[in-house]
C-alpha cells in the first residue's frame, strides 16, 4: 500500500463530519442568542414594572398627604370635617391624569372613630399607575388623632 492510497482511503473515511459538527455549532449559538434576547426582554419588561410599583406608591403617599391637609386644614375647609371624612365618599380622587402623579390615578377614603374626647381618623388612599399587564396598584393607610 502506497502513501498515497493511505492517505486517499483516510480521507474518505473524514468525508461528512465537518457539516453536522457546523449543524450543531450553529444551533448551539442560535439557542444561546434566543437565550439572552429572552432575557433583555424579561428585564425590560420587569424594569417598566418597578417604575409604574415606584409611581403608585408615591402617588399613594401624594393623596394621603392631601387628604391629610384637606382633613387638617388650617382655615376653614368648605365642607365641615365629619362630612368630609365618610367611608363612602373619596375626600380626595383624581383621575384627570396631572403630570405631577405621573397620569396616576389615585382615590383616598376616610373613617373615623371617636372615643371621647379624642377623634381617630384612617386615611387609605389607593394609586394605580400604568395599564394592562403593566399596571401597578399601591395602598397607603394612614393613621392620625385629633
Amino acid at each position: 500500500m502506497s502513501l498515497n492510497t493511505y492517505i486517499f482511503i483516510h480521507h474518505k473515511k473524514q468525508a461528512g463530519f465537518g457539516l453536522p459538527v457546523a449543524i450543531f455549532i450553529i444551533t448551539v449559538l442560535a439557542m444561546v442568542a434566543a437565550g439572552i434576547s429572552k432575557l433583555g426582554e424579561s428585564s425590560a419588561v420587569a424594569f417598566g414594572q418597578d417604575i409604574h410599583s415606584i409611581r403608585a406608591f408615591y402617588a399613594a403617599e401624594s393623596g394621603a398627604q392631601i387628604g391629610l391637609a384637606r382633613l387638617f386644614a388650617v382655615v376653614s375647609p368648605t365642607v365641615p370635617v365629619d362630612q368630609l371624612c365618610d367611608p363612602s365618599v373619596n375626600i380626595y380622587s383624581d383621575h384627570t391624569g396631572l403630570e405631577g402623579l405621573n397620569k396616576c390615578e389615585v382615590d383616598v377614603v376616610c373613617s373615623s372613630v371617636t372615643n371621647s374626647p379624642d377623634t381617630y381618623y384612617t386615611l387609605v388612599s389607593t394609586a394605580t399607575c400604568g395599564s394592562g399587564i403593566d399596571a401597578a396598584q399601591r395602598i397607603v393607610e394612614v393613621k392620625a388623632k385629633s
